[in-house]
């Protein structure tokens, strides 16, 4: 289907109004936490930096934007996702945070929809559309630090210490070495090596 005008503006031009959906979604009280870049130190995260190699937050977006960084609307919803999947990357899908990421998004996109007339955001359904099909695979450099923090969540539960062998927190268990366990699976996650190729030889390891 043939790219409607609106959207291809959309992917090639910048559009100066924008900056209106940025200072919109600064002043929604569920972007308390993406307003400026993380403070590592203060929220006790000292991981926060390995695990995020690209961050951003609303204060470098306009900060951008009165610079005359961004040459198409398109990077600047590139910028405005990358904090929402760096948010998913580092707490996990189900933390309260990634939710209000979520709903931020969405906030943003109908902010310019509305703006523009009902105008689609193409470079994002396309992006989206290729992530909810096909195998997902852990060369992916976004797949693979959510599977990381996602076994290191899993691995340091109080529930969980019964299926993960002696060393990731120093105290016994009792499953055997021998035995496939979390700390073995996190173990192969971590050091990235070939035994997982996608996210589902993961998952069966884990189920």
């Amino acid at each position: 289907e043939p790219a409607s005008e609106a959207q291809i503006a959309f992917d090639t031009e910048f559009d100066p109004g924008v900056r209106s959906v940025v200072v919109a979604l600064n002043k929604n009280l569920m972007s308390y936490a993406f307003r400026n870049p993380v403070d590592a130190d203060q929220l006790e995260i000292p991981d926060y930096y390995k695990v995020i190699k690209n961050p951003m937050d609303l204060a470098t977006v306009l900060s951008k934007l009165d610079a005359g960084a961004y040459p198409t609307t398109a990077a600047v919803f590139a910028d405005l996702d990358l904090i929402w999947e760096n948010c998913v990357t580092f707490n996990g899908p189900r933390h309260y945070l990634s939710t209000h990421a979520r709903k931020l998004r969405a906030y943003a996109d109908d902010f310019y929809r509305q703006r523009r007339g009902g105008v689609d955001i193409p470079s994002r359904r396309a992006k989206d559309a290729t992530r909810s099909t096909g195998t997902v695979e852990l060369s992916d450099e976004l797949v693979y630090s959510s599977v990381y923090v996602a076994m290191r969540t899993l691995v340091r539960l109080r529930t969980a210490r019964a299926f993960r062998r002696a060393g990731i927190d120093g105290s016994a268990t009792k499953c055997d070495l021998a035995t496939l366990n979390l700390g073995i699976i996190f173990d192969r996650v971590k050091e990235k090596t070939d035994y997982y190729a996608t996210v589902d030889d993961v998952r069966k390891d884990v189920d």
